[in-house]
């Protein structure tokens, strides 16, 4: 294994990466080529843009992590915060969301406000579930230890709900006990794609290559190669047997292979430092973050939404007007008064 780069040490990789990412975040919400060519579209969704949030939360765990005392509690209560800023700001979306679904009285839009509703908001508590998990568990045990059990965690909650889609943990016994649970835990925002199960998993990836320095840069090409057939073997078993296949639920934003092909791109991210930020990669970096969060707003703005597909043109204009408003709200809050749009990204 490699050395861990220093914290200090700026990483291009990951800072340009970021505008790549939320536009893969844009691809899964308005499913482009739904119409035109639904099975392409389903691939390029399961096999590479459901990639997207697992690289950020391993991101944010490399980032984080790399320094020996990292000021969790500081990143907590930002990602809180920041958390709290957009709730406000989409509560006129979320409420009208859940409206059209059906209101179940006020302790329902209790739960939905603390859980960012039908947005994509559940990233934030995600992540803070996930460094709070990590910090812990890296006082008890090593980073690729810590990986390995979080990461068998996530296989295990992925095997389960694709096993109760299929309805194989319906009725009494043990079964019927087991089913429950995990549609309880479906009903608070803890299912595979949350805190507990992919949050963790994926912040672990991030300190595990932040502490150990992960494989070799050819080695994880290797694995990288090999991971990513084998998430599109995945996908595809998966399709064909109705096993956790469904785009919409939970599972499917999760994969076997993804814990593994994760790490190995994020290693491959932060082989090359450098002692300055290249032309652009500051806005990019800041760019990146914010039109994760803008876009939802753009996409209700172009009359879409997350369960239907917004067609190939509408799609780009989506994406486009995300992009050059993201980059005039980071231009702006370089001007002087305006600085508290920093708190927006």
């Amino acid at each position: 294994m490699s050395r861990p780069s220093a914290p200090s040490a700026i990483v291009p990789g990951i800072d340009l990466v970021k505008p790549v990412l939320a536009l893969l975040v844009i691809w899964i919400h308005t499913a482009p080529l739904a119409g035109p060519a639904p099975t392409v579209n389903t691939y390029v969704t399961a096999g590479a843009a459901r990639l997207a949030v697992p690289l950020y939360l391993a991101i944010s765990g490399y980032l984080l992590f790399r320094r020996m005392n990292p000021p969790v509690r500081r990143q907590i209560r930002r990602l809180l915060e920041l958390y709290l800023i957009w709730v406000v700001l989409y509560l006129p979306v979320i409420v009208h969301d859940q409206l059209s679904e059906g209101l179940e009285g006020p302790v329902h839009l209790v739960r939905l406000v603390l859980t960012g509703g039908m947005t994509h908001l559940w990233y934030l508590p995600t992540a803070a579930i996930g460094i709070g998990i990590v910090a812990i568990g890296l006082r008890v045990m090593s980073p690729g230890r810590l990986l390995v059990v979080l990461a068998c965690l996530s296989a295990v909650g992925t095997l389960a709900y694709g096993a109760q889609g299929r309805g194989m943990l319906s009725g009494g016994g043990v079964q019927g006990l087991v089913g429950g649970l995990l549609t309880g835990l479906n009903d608070l925002s803890l299912a595979p794609r949350d805190g507990v199960f992919t949050g963790a998993c994926y912040v672990a990836a991030g300190a595990w290559v932040a502490r150990t320095g992960g494989w070799r840069p050819r080695t994880a090409v290797v694995v990288t190669a090999v991971a990513w057939i084998g998430m599109l073997g995945e996908v595809f078993v998966r399709r064909r047997a109705a096993f956790g296949a469904d785009l919409a639920e939970p599972v499917a934003t999760c994969s076997l292979c993804a814990v593994v092909l994760v790490p190995a791109l994020l290693r491959l991210l932060v082989a090359r430092t450098a002692r300055a930020p290249l032309p652009g990669q500051v806005t990019a970096r800041r760019t990146g973050s914010l039109v994760y969060f803008v876009h939802y707003g753009v996409l209700t703005a172009f009359g879409a939404d997350i369960a239907h597909s917004a067609g190939p043109i509408r799609s780009l204009l989506i994406a486009l007007v995300s992009f050059a408003l993201s980059v005039c709200l980071v231009g702006a809050s370089r001007v002087r008064g305006l600085g508290l749009l920093k708190r927006l990204y």
